[in-house]
């Protein structure tokens, strides 16, 4: 399930003390990406571009995964032509 933490802040307390940090994609533009840190057996994600005042989800292995797989079949992919980004 799900778990949503306050803060990002919160989140990064917990993931430094494990001597882990957020990755973000290298395509990403500057404070406008997602970050992703795995501890334990949860996958934290964060909004880099909110910062410390960023929600925080937390999956696990399963629901990363089934998230993943239905990214790399486009399933959140915008129509063509989209200006959105």
């Amino acid at each position: 399930m799900t778990k949503i933490t306050k803060t990002a802040k919160d989140a990064l307390a917990k993931v430094a003390g494990l001597g882990e940090t957020f990755k973000t994609s290298s395509l990403c533009v500057p404070k406008w990406c997602v970050g992703v840190a795995h501890r334990d057996s949860k996958v934290i994600v964060v909004n880099t571009k909110l910062g410390d005042d960023s929600p925080v989800l937390e999956f696990d292995h399963k629901e990363w995964n089934r998230f993943l797989y239905s990214a790399k079949r486009g399933e959140f992919d915008l129509p063509a032509g989209s200006d959105d980004i």
